[in-house]
């Protein structure tokens, strides 16, 4: 069990995987609901309008956008946000679409990272098929030493 301090208010809670209390929470759920009702009513309304009728702070309303919890529609009247990798406007969160896709790899298996064998004729080889991790190896020497 950890503890940690609440971001917005400073009070020592049990993390469950988020920064802020379970109070603070409460209340930032309650700002979201706030936000997402107005933005319903005026959908194009910008950060400053958003602040101004809703009383949240411009700063939970930036994190909301890079928690995905919203989104801009149109990134070319306000473009909150850059992706954090190559910089151009992005509509929600932190990372843009073409960057995303640039990590998604698909893994390799079987006798894709075995280079075309199979870890039976790699075996035979003696030659190491590259899943292994650099501690296991050490791990490894040690025990048989």
């Amino acid at each position: 069990m950890e503890v940690r301090n609440c971001r917005r208010c400073g009070k020592m809670f049990v993390y469950l995987g988020r920064d802020v209390c379970p109070q603070c929470r409460a209340e930032e759920e309650q700002e979201f609901e706030e936000v997402r009702d107005y933005l319903r009513k005026s959908p194009y309304a910008d950060l400053e309008e958003l602040h101004r009728e809703t009383g949240v702070k411009k700063e939970t309303i930036l994190s909301f956008l890079r928690e995905g919890r919203l989104e801009v529609l149109d990134t070319s009247l306000g473009g909150l946000g850059r992706c954090r990798i190559c910089g151009t406007k992005i509509s929600q969160g932190r990372i843009c679409q073409e960057c995303l896709r640039s990590f998604k790899v698909p893994p390799k298996k079987g006798k894709e990272l075995a280079g075309g064998r199979t870890t039976k004729e790699a075996a035979k080889d003696g030659k190491r098929l590259g899943g292994r991790m650099y501690t296991a190896n050490r791990v490894d020497r040690r025990r048989r030493k």
